[in-house]
């Protein structure tokens, strides 16, 4: 976990911390929550993308050992596959058939919140507190519920993007926080918000408070993803991988549309 956290040797730990969670994960599975499965579809994921490539330990040690500027360019190229999208869809799905989940009577009524935290088993003090507001939290049930539904069209908006996605971001990630302080929900809410941090749009990360920690030597690609280098070719196990990727988004895709028509 250290390893990945602090970006060595990080395509292989990737692979290693996935393995070891499924591994734990197959021994328990009655106990296994949406957080659960949700790290481990994101750890799958990551394993076919360059987590290495910035503010990361390789990306470090690179340096230091002077690699050469035109394979640090190659590298700064903007990464566009199947499995960079389907990381991105896999959070937008969660969203969107969690809404489709919520569309019912109970949640339109607004008394979900309530009744979740009138419960000692899932309310933390903090919630325990707020049932003092039954309005308040009538109004941030219909907010999740809202937010659930508009988040995921924010996140993948084709117009104002950096704006759009910072928005959604910035909603969702105050609802996990909300949802942490208030109620007992093991790892979801940290699991959620590291999976919201792949859609930080280029402009967040250009801001000059975290420019400055950008690896010497790396230039952040134009707006119009050009850089002046020539088109990169790849081995034909990238698109092996690549199409191992396809259609295993397809069956993530199935499953929930499955589950929804048990649900319906």
């Amino acid at each position: 976990g250290q390893a990945l956290a602090l970006g060595f040797e990080t395509r292989l730990v990737t692979i290693g911390s996935w393995l070891m969670l499924i591994s734990v994960q197959h021994r328990v599975p009655p106990i296994l929550s949406g957080a659960d499965i949700l790290l481990r579809l994101l750890l799958f994921w990551a394993m076919f993308l360059p987590l290495g490539q910035r503010w990361s330990l390789d990306n470090w040690l690179k340096a230091k050992r002077g690699a050469d500027l035109n394979a640090a360019d190659q590298e700064n190229r903007r990464v566009f596959s199947v499995a960079s999208a389907a990381i991105l869809l896999q959070m937008g799905m969660m969203y969107l058939f969690s809404a489709l989940f919520k569309s019912n009577s109970d949640w339109l009524q607004g008394g979900v919140i309530a009744g979740t935290l009138a419960h000692d088993f899932y309310a933390k003090p903090l919630g325990t507190y707020f049932l003092q507001y039954p309005l308040l939290l009538k109004v941030l049930t219909w907010g999740v519920f809202v937010l659930e539904w508009v988040g995921p069209l924010l996140l993948f908006c084709p117009w104002q993007h950096a704006k759009a996605r910072l928005a959604a971001v910035t909603g969702l990630a105050a609802m996990h926080i909300g949802i942490a302080l208030t109620v007992e929900v093991d790892l979801f809410s940290p699991v959620a918000l590291a999976g919201l941090a792949l859609f930080l749009p280029r402009e967040f990360w250009e801001h000059p408070r975290l420019a400055r920690f950008r690896t010497p030597g790396l230039r952040v690609a134009q707006p119009d993803g050009k850089t002046g280098l020539p088109k990169e070719k790849h081995s034909p196990w990238h698109y092996a991988t690549q199409g191992v990727c396809l259609v295993l988004l397809i069956y993530v895709v199935g499953i929930n549309i499955k589950t929804l028509q048990k649900q319906s």
